[in-house]
């Protein structure tokens, strides 16, 4: 199996994140989103010591100056448009903060194939450096998954990560399925919702990198 990037998303607590560098974890990620249980401010964010690991911000607001702000105020390296943002607001945006820091979300339950799909990907491809696709059909931390299947063959025009329901028990099969290029976990490593298992993170890279 190729290297794949690890992101661990719904950081809250500096023992998760500590643990996550510790297994080269690439990315963690901070929820900007007030409604989620994972939520957490950009300034109890920027506290936080990523070790290393590239830092995300996941925002639902399509308010860019709140974005642009909490990406400075959070030390953030990528920003995910985890909302229905537009074209226009990531072309802002890419323009502000560069093309390569946006990742958008996609949810490929939205569309009626895999063609649709893509043709979604290629109209969005020129304002991000990568994509993040998602079960169902918006929100996240719901630990559906998404049918990887449908995925196998995906022709994507940047590189992109698999998000839903991955847990240490299902993520080699799903990712064997359709060939990600890396990989998104939230709710599957959680003991209760906003809180990371140690023994979860470590089962869940050795089932990636072991």
């Amino acid at each position: 199996m190729k290297k794949l990037l690890v992101k661990i998303c719904g950081m809250r607590e500096q023992h998760a994140l500590d643990c996550a560098a510790a297994l080269g974890v690439d990315f963690c990620g901070f929820i900007f989103a007030p409604e989620s249980p994972r939520a957490i401010s950009p300034e109890a964010a920027a506290g936080l010591d990523s070790r290393g690991m590239g830092r995300v911000g996941v925002f639902v607001t399509d308010d860019m100056r709140l974005i642009a702000e909490s990406a400075r105020l959070a030390r953030l390296d990528r920003i995910q448009l985890h909302g229905d943002q537009s074209i226009t607001c990531a072309e802002v945006l890419a323009r502000t903060l560069g093309a390569e820091r946006l990742i958008r979300v996609l949810w490929p339950d939205r569309y009626p194939d895999r063609q649709a799909l893509e043709e979604a990907m290629n109209r969005h491809a020129p304002t991000v450096g990568a994509f993040l696709l998602d079960a169902g059909l918006g929100g996240g931390g719901s630990g559906r998954r998404i049918g990887e299947e449908k995925l196998s063959g995906l022709r994507a025009p940047k590189p992109w990560l698999l998000a839903g329901g991955l847990t240490p028990e299902n993520v080699r099969e799903a990712v064997e399925a359709c060939a990600p290029d890396g990989v998104d976990f939230n709710s599957g490593l959680e003991s209760e919702p906003g809180r990371k298992d140690p023994s979860r993170m470590r089962a869940a890279v050795a089932a990636l990198r072991g």
